[in-house]
């Protein structure tokens, strides 16, 4: 398995990176003793800590994500299973009716789940025993 990515922060990397500028280590030694990547140290020596990223929150269509999200829940509420292309009919006619040209495309659709916090899933097996007999009672003891 290999190792996951480390992120820091810029207050944390600023930090460490002060505690480096401090300690009068080399690049090596340092990076050995906090263990951080020596080829990170290098970079902040190099370039300055990275300015954090800002999220891109914008939507052109904001109504249109919305009325397509409660229809979405309104149609999970009833029962219904809703695919992405029903998703994407039904953005393209709210953007019709609001006369805004719309594409729906995949991206769209995705981002406009993860924005809304729609996952849209299929029961695939469902099965759960209900009753249980004295043996299974006995077995999930020991």
């Amino acid at each position: 398995m290999t190792p996951s990515r480390l992120v820091y922060t810029p207050r944390k990397a600023a930090r460490t990176f002060q505690a480096f500028k401090d300690s009068n280590l080399s690049v090596r030694k340092f990076a050995q003793a906090s263990g951080i990547p020596k080829s990170v140290l290098s970079r902040w020596n190099r370039d300055g800590i990275p300015e954090p990223r800002k999220p891109v929150n914008f939507t052109k269509f904001p109504a249109i994500e919305k009325e397509t999200a409660d229809w979405v829940l309104a149609q999970a509420d009833d029962g219904e299973l809703v695919h992405d292309c029903d998703l994407k009919e039904k953005a393209l006619e709210f953007a019709a009716r609001e006369k805004v040209e719309l594409k729906a495309s995949k991206g769209w659709i995705s981002r406009m789940k993860k924005k809304e916090g729609i996952s849209l899933r299929v029961v695939t097996h469902a099965s759960q025993k209900t009753e249980f007999s004295e043996a299974d009672l006995v077995s999930a003891i020991d």
